[in-house]
């Protein structure tokens, strides 16, 4: 889903953007849903530990990026800064807990 967010979120209509943030929203659910099934069921394989993190930070990182599109100059700063700082703490956050996983 993460190239079709993509693609809505560059486009400049309107409806493209909201139907990015519908896209979003689905990834994200169907994410959610997806791990609960997988725990529930005892289908939780290490693959699917590896890149489950991996997608949800790739979905995370594009939609912040989507918001450096935004033609408002004077946050422009404020969001860059913003992003780099909560894209810092996830690759820490998921650094500290493959090492623990390791461990």
């Amino acid at each position: 889903m993460i190239p079709v967010f993509v693609i809505l979120a560059l486009m400049s209509a309107p409806a493209a953007q909201y139907a990015a943030v519908a896209v979003f929203i689905l990834a994200s659910i169907t994410d959610a849903l997806d791990g609960h099934i997988a725990r529930k069921n005892g289908l939780v394989t290490n693959f699917g530990k590896f890149i489950d993190p991996i997608a949800d930070k790739l979905l995370t990182v594009f939609a912040m990026l989507g918001f450096l599109q935004i033609d408002a100059d004077e946050g422009k700063l404020f969001m860059f800064i913003a992003i780099a700082v909560t894209l810092l703490r996830e690759f820490v956050v998921s650094s500290l807990r493959m090492y623990a996983a390791s461990a």
